[in-house]
C-alpha cells in the first residue's frame, strides 16, 4: 500500500527589500558590473509556500528634479509589478524619507513586516518562517516570534550583528553563493562572478603559479588554465569524498580571491 510522504512544514519567506538591494548592490560592485541587477524571484522563493516582499518608495529629495523622481518611481513600480506577477509572491510598499546625516530611512516597512509575521504566527498559517534582513531593528520581532514558538531562520548578510544572529533559531548566510542563485541568468552572465565546484581535481593542462598549506592543514594551489582563467583550489576534507578539492575559476585573480573569502571564508597569502 502506498503511503504518501509526510508533508514538509509550511514555510513563509519575508524579505526586507532594502536589505536585499544593499547585498545585491555590494555584490555587483565587487564583481565590476555597473548594471541594474535583475532577480529570479522564483528561485529566491523556492521551497516556500508564500513569499512576501516589502520595500519603501522614497519621497522626492530637494535636489532631485521632477523628471528624475518620476523615472525612479516608474522603476520602483515596475519592480513591484514584477514581483507580484510571480507565483506565490506578494509585494507591499512602505515609504522612505531622506534625513540629513542619516540618509534614506524606511518608514512603515519594519512595522508591516512585524505585523504580518506575528499575524501569520497567531493564525497558525505557517510552521516555519525565514526573514531576509541584516537590520538589528528586527531583533525584538525575532525574539517575540521565537517566544511564540515559531521557528525563525535569519537569512542575513555579513554585516548582521551578533545580537540579531543570536536571536534566530537558525541562520542562512546571504553570501556570494546565495546571491548568485537568486540573480537572473542575464545578470549573471554579465558579472565577473567566478564559478565554484567541488570534486576530484581537474588540473590537467593548468600551470602552477603558487602552492601552500592552510592553517587547518589543507593543501592549496593557485593555477592558470590553458585558456587564461585564474584558479584557486584547496583540499575539501570531510565530509566530502576522499581526495576532493574545492575549485574556484574566474577571469581575474582578484575576483577569485574575493569569492573564496566571501563564500568560503578562505584567504590566501602569496
Amino acid at each position: 500500500m502506498y503511503t504518501p510522504p509526510y508533508p514538509s512544514p509550511t514555510a513563509y519567506l519575508f524579505v526586507d527589500g532594502g536589505a536585499l538591494a544593499t547585498e545585491i548592490g555590494e555584490l555587483v560592485a565587487r564583481y565590476r558590473s555597473g548594471e541594474v541587477p535583475k532577480y529570479d524571484w522564483s528561485r529566491l522563493g523556492a521551497g516556500f509556500s508564500k513569499c512576501f516582499y516589502y520595500d519603501a518608495w522614497a519621497h522626492q529629495k530637494p535636489s532631485e528634479t521632477e523628471e528624475a523622481y518620476t523615472a525612479a518611481l516608474a522603476v520602483h513600480d515596475e519592480l513591484i509589478d514584477e514581483i507580484s506577477a510571480t507565483d506565490n509572491w506578494h509585494a507591499y510598499d512602505g515609504e522612505a524619507r531622506h534625513r540629513r546625516k542619516v540618509g534614506l530611512e524606511q518608514k512603515m516597512v519594519d512595522v508591516m513586516i512585524a505585523v504580518d509575521m506575528l499575524r501569520h504566527t497567531h493564525k497558525g498559517n505557517m510552521a516555519r518562517c525565514t526573514l531576509l534582513t541584516s537590520d538589528l531593528d528586527f531583533k525584538p520581532l525575532v525574539d517575540a516570534l521565537v517566544q511564540e514558538g515559531m521557528h525563525v531562520t535569519l537569512w542575513h548578510g555579513n554585516k548582521a550583528s551578533r545580537d540579531l544572529r543570536r536571536a534566530a533559531d537558525s541562520l542562512r548566510p546571504l553570501n556570494s553563493i546565495a546571491l548568485a542563485q537568486i540573480l537572473a541568468d542575464d545578470t549573471l552572465r554579465r558579472l565577473d562572478l567566478p564559478q565554484a565546484q567541488v570534486g576530484l581535481p581537474t588540473f590537467d593542462g593548468c600551470f602552477l603559479q603558487a602552492a601552500g598549506q592552510s592553517e587547518n592543514g589543507f593543501q592549496w594551489r593557485h593555477l592558470l588554465s590553458s585558456t587564461g582563467d585564474q584558479i584557486l583550489a584547496w583540499e575539501a576534507g570531510p565530509p566530502y569524498q576522499k581526495d576532493s578539492w574545492f575549485q574556484i575559476t574566474g577571469r581575474s585573480l582578484e575576483s577569485v580571491r574575493l569569492y573564496a573569502e566571501d563564500a568560503y571564508g578562505m584567504t590566501f597569502e602569496f
